[in-house]
């Protein structure tokens, strides 16, 4: 029997073929490769592209990982051994074997001792740093690479403002000492034993710089007890800078930050018995809770919810008065060869009215942090560049990858090499540095290829051969989407590892 066509029912019959149509109108929405921000470099105080590192790390690329890493941050060596690892609380890893240890891949960075060179055009501006801390140095190592003339000025005899305070078996002096060379070496001159109000003002240097850049910190906070003027009763920073003898001693420390707990393991390592008291619980320590776990596990005795009262001296000892800060009746006593008073700081009060002169670090964000501080002096000097030249414009930062934007089916389980330290009982008795770092195959093999490079586009090929209309290919290393034939199913990025891949609305 035959049909005429017109008596034949509706087929989906197409006389074109498939690349003739444009399936791609049949979606309202598309796919785009979009690079996103890594929770870690998000993280960062100071915004360094750690997954680009780590890459560069993982092909055995390291003198262009340093090189990259020194772009953003001149302390790599320091930030390895004494930063909170806020990167590492956000790194997505910790979802699958533990967060990548970059703590540990930024210090062997650093004692790779690579400087970079300041190939800047000069912008003919003369700049005066106040402070070699690690914001002074930092804003100085930026303005110095965009070009201007710096001249830094310190009070001591060494640069380095706090980073000298730091105990040497957490960071050892000729780390800083390395890597303040490095900054040095961008064209920077210096003048030390020279302090702000006494060797100069404000204004005389305001007659030779076109600006200038106050990065002088913040001053010990005095507790308004009776006592505090005592003999052998020290504020944090005079106790670590201490030489004198107090071997064998019973100290004492009021605090709970970085610099109380500091202060009690140089004197656990002096021989002497060491009792911390704090004002509120061991969760509300402002300290790095990795230091509390290893104060105690050395040997100090932290007491909480204590807060002092007085000092009194009784002939050849000091007689400290506190209360549980729950009971106001509760007063108690210990007896002690020294106190030392390391209760926070706090902003000296500063004529900020003389013009073109901007602050950084902690006198300006008061955050407390070596890589806080080393941020704040890389954005003011970002600041300075726009002040005068306006180049530098506000860039809208990408997204941040969450865990639910990558496909972790594609990740092996992997752990972190374990942080190798000295032996309890033989690191107490001196003041050599406590940790190790990694070797050269642990960080190729074992940790800078467990990253799994959030955000970032690996070249996987995954969209390329799952996309079911061959809508995706590539041209010049990059993969190109054909608009006029993906019909928006998603499943490019539902099969993208690394969360490259994005959704949006199409106009129709």
């Amino acid at each position: 029997m035959k049909f005429r066509a017109s008596e034949l029912p509706l087929t989906p019959l197409s006389l074109k073929d498939t690349i003739s149509i444009r399936t791609g109108d049949w979606k309202y929405v598309e796919p785009f490769y979009e690079e996103k921000l890594s929770p870690c470099i998000s993280a960062c105080p100071v915004g360094t592209d750690v997954t680009s590192c780590i890459a560069l790390l993982a092909k055995e690329e390291f003198q262009e990982a340093a090189k990259l890493w020194k772009e953003s941050n001149p302390f790599p060596g320091v930030c390895g051994r004494v930063c909170p690892r806020f990167c590492e609380r956000e790194c997505l890893r910790q979802h699958l074997g533990g967060s990548i240890t970059i703590h540990l891949l930024e210090r062997f960075i650093g004692d790779l001792n690579v400087d970079i060179q300041n190939k800047s055009q000069k912008t003919g501006k003369k700049m005066a740093v106040i402070g070699s801390g690690p914001a002074g140095l930092s804003c100085a190592y930026h303005l110095s690479r965009k070009g201007y003339k710096v001249t830094l000025f310190e009070k001591e005899k060494l640069l380095g403002g706090l980073l000298r305070a730091i105990p040497s078996y957490r960071l050892p002096p000729q780390i800083v000492d390395k890597e303040i060379e490095g900054i040095l070496k961008q064209g920077i001159d210096i003048e030390i034993n020279k302090e702000s109000g006494k060797d100069f003002s404000l204004e005389e240097l305001k007659q030779q710089f076109d600006a200038i850049c106050i990065a002088t910190g913040l001053k010990e906070r005095k507790l308004n007890i009776r006592g505090t003027e005592l003999f052998n009763v020290w504020s944090g920073r005079e106790f670590l800078k201490l030489n004198n003898d107090i071997q064998n001693k019973k100290i004492t420390v009021i605090g709970g930050g970085d610099t109380a707990i500091d202060a009690a393991r140089v004197a656990l390592r002096k021989g002497s018995e060491v009792f911390v008291f704090y004002r509120r619980r061991r969760e509300d320590m402002p300290a790095n809770p990795y230091e509390v776990e290893e104060a105690i596990e050395e040997g100090v005795n932290i007491k909480y919810l204590s807060e002092p009262l007085r000092i009194e001296k009784c002939s050849s000892f000091l007689r400290l008065f506190l209360k549980k800060k729950a009971d106001e009746n509760s007063e108690f006593f210990i007896d002690t060869d020294g106190v030392v008073m390391a209760v926070g700081e706090e902003r000296e009060m500063l004529n900020n009215e003389i013009k073109d002169t901007f602050l950084c670090g902690d006198i300006l964000t008061q955050k407390g942090t070596v890589s806080h501080a080393i941020g704040s002096g890389k954005e003011t000097a970002s600041l300075i560049h726009k002040y005068f030249f306006g180049e530098e414009t506000s860039i809208t930062l990408p997204a941040v990858v969450e865990s639910e934007d990558l496909n972790l089916d594609y990740f092996k389980e992997e752990y972190p090499p374990e942080e190798k330290k000295r032996d309890m009982s033989q690191r107490i008795k001196d003041f050599d540095e406590i940790y190790q770092g990694l070797t050269r195959e642990e960080v190729i093999i074992k940790e800078a290829t467990r990253c799994f490079g959030c955000g970032k586009c690996s070249g996987c090929d995954n969209c390329y051969v799952f996309c079911p209309d061959a809508a995706i290919f590539k041209q010049d290393g990059k993969y190109i989407i054909d608009y006029d034939h993906c019909k928006g199913c998603g499943i490019c990025m539902e099969e993208c590892p690394r969360g490259v891949i994005s959704m949006r609305r199409t106009e129709k």
